[in-house]
């Protein structure tokens, strides 16, 4: 820990601040700094984000480049945040357990997973809000359970979350816990796209396309495919070589700079996300 660091920590203690600036901040200091560690350069600067929530993939959690950075010390001091009340450390501790962690012997568990996820997000953590849905869709730690699912995504959408937003419109899309109602999975679909969500633009597309709770509208599918295709998605580009071969004599339809390696009639992804 800097010089700086240290004083930051024990200055908000003393002013009573270790709500905000608690062993879970710690954890991340102890994370994201190891003094003359050869590998410091590496270590990615998603480690000052994640206890905020951010970044979720599993690759992203506690290493640099390929290289551990004082996981045990780390994971010692989010535990005690955890445990006295930051919801930040408790859901970094969740996903600990949800993915599991060879590197510091803990095992996947998702018992264990739920209890800390289900207390940072009973204290609005969106993300662990988010979370907690997905594992009462699939049963993960608990009963599979879609009116429990569709209540924590709803609280998550309330603050703005994009996963929660695309996750509502596929269980309208497919009718899972609720009425299946394609004008319904369709506006979250796109407050999720809005925010440039990749598989919820793909989906517009394709409910554009298709006339899936809107009317059909070729322009917009191309639209909304061309977002999707411009970050990477595959289907997307196959979609709009699909369209735009059919209506190659038509300017309004030609997209520049998009491969075209196959075509064939694609379908939206069927999974809820994290």
């Amino acid at each position: 820990m800097t010089k700086v660091n240290k004083f930051l920590h024990h200055f908000a203690i003393f002013l009573g601040l270790r709500s905000a600036v608690d062993y879970g901040r710690l954890g991340k200091v102890l994370l994201s700094e190891k003094k003359d560690s050869p590998q410091q350069d590496n270590v990615r600067p998603q480690h000052l984000l994640y206890l905020h929530g951010e970044p979720e993939d599993e690759a992203q959690w506690a290493y640099g480049d390929g290289a551990p950075v004082n996981n045990v010390a780390a994971a010692k001091w989010w535990h005690k945040g955890a445990e006295q009340g930051n919801a930040f450390a408790q859901f970094y501790i969740g996903n600990m357990y949800y993915f599991g962690r060879e590197q510091l012997d803990v095992p996947r568990d998702y018992a264990e997973a739920a209890k800390w996820i289900r207390k940072a997000a009973e204290q609005g953590h969106p993300f662990a809000e988010n979370r907690l849905g997905v594992m009462y869709r699939y049963g993960e730690g608990m009963t599979k359970d879609y009116a429990e699912a569709l209540k924590w995504w709803r609280k998550a959408v309330e603050q703005g979350i994009d996963k929660a937003q695309y996750n509502l419109g596929l269980m309208y899309y497919k009718g899972d816990g609720v009425p299946q109602d394609y004008a319904e999975a369709f506006k979250w679909y796109g407050q999720a796209a809005d925010q440039g969500h990749l598989e919820a633009q793909y989906n517009l597309g394709y409910m554009y396309s298709h006339g899936e709770g809107v009317p059909q509208d070729m322009a917009k599918a191309v639209k909304w495919y061309h977002r999707a295709a411009e970050q990477g998605h595959h289907s997307a580009e196959c979609s709009l070589d699909r369209i735009l071969s059919q209506k190659e004599q038509d300017n309004l339809f030609r997209v520049p700079g998009l491969k075209s390696e196959e075509r064939g009639h694609q379908v939206p992804p069927w999974s809820v996300h994290e």
